[in-house]
C-alpha cells in the first residue's frame, strides 16, 4: 500500500514538472489578410527603408490557401518583415515555420523587447541560401537574450515579434508561417 501511495506521489510530482504551455503566435500566419497591398499584421521594418526591395502579395500560387507574399531584392537591398508583440519567459522554446519557394538567401528570428516594449537584440538562424524549386518548409527555435543590459535598454527580455530577413539579389515567395511559444508550466506558478 504505502509502494502504491509512493508510485502515485510521483506520478503526480513527475507530471507537474513535465506540464507546460503551449502559446500559438497569432495574426496573419498565411499572408491571407490584406488591404491596399499591404499586410495585416505584419509590418516592414522602417529603419531598412533606404535599402528595401519590394513586396508583392501574390493570389493562386500559395502553397495553402489563396495568397502568399514575393520579395524581390536587388544588390545592395534587404527586406525585412515582424510581426506583433508576443509574450515570453526566458526559459520558453519559440518555435517558427515558414514554407518557401524561389532563389535567394532569408533568416527567421526574433526581435527582443523587454516590459516596456523597448527592443533590446535580435536572435536569427544562420542565413540560408538555396534555390527551392517547391514549396520547402524551414523550421526555427530560439530562446529569448539573457543579458541583462543591451545597448538599447534594459533586460530581461520578456517578448518578441518574429522577423523575416531577406538578403540581397534574392526571388523569394513566403507562405503559412506557424508559430509556438512553450514555457515549461513550474515556471507559470
Amino acid at each position: 500500500m504505502k509502494t502504491n501511495i509512493l508510485i502515485g506521489c510521483l506520478l503526480i510530482v513527475t507530471l507537474w514538472i513535465r506540464a507546460e504551455e503551449v502559446v500559438t503566435i497569432e495574426g496573419n500566419n498565411s499572408f491571407e489578410e490584406s488591404s491596399k497591398n499591404r499586410l495585416v499584421d505584419w509590418r516592414v521594418n522602417e529603419a531598412l527603408k533606404e535599402r528595401l526591395g519590394k513586396i508583392e502579395i501574390v493570389k493562386g500560387e500559395a502553397q495553402e490557401g489563396e495568397q502568399s507574399i514575393f520579395i524581390k531584392t536587388e544588390k545592395d537591398q534587404v527586406y525585412q518583415l515582424y510581426a506583433g508583440l508576443t509574450s515570453a519567459s526566458l526559459k520558453s522554446n519559440i518555435e517558427m515555420t515558414i514554407y518557401v519557394k524561389g532563389k535567394g538567401s532569408f533568416y527567421l528570428g526574433i526581435y527582443a523587447y523587454n516590459s516596456e516594449n523597448v527592443f533590446l537584440d535580435i536572435v536569427h538562424n544562420k542565413t540560408i541560401k538555396g534555390d527551392f524549386k517547391e514549396w520547402t518548409k524551414f523550421t526555427f527555435t530560439a530562446k529569448l537574450p539573457t543579458k541583462d543590459n543591451y545597448e538599447r535598454g534594459e533586460g530581461p527580455a520578456t517578448k518578441f515579434r518574429p522577423a523575416i530577413l531577406v538578403g540581397e539579389e534574392s526571388e523569394l515567395s513566403f507562405d503559412s508561417f506557424s508559430g509556438t511559444v512553450t514555457t515549461p508550466d513550474i515556471e507559470n506558478k
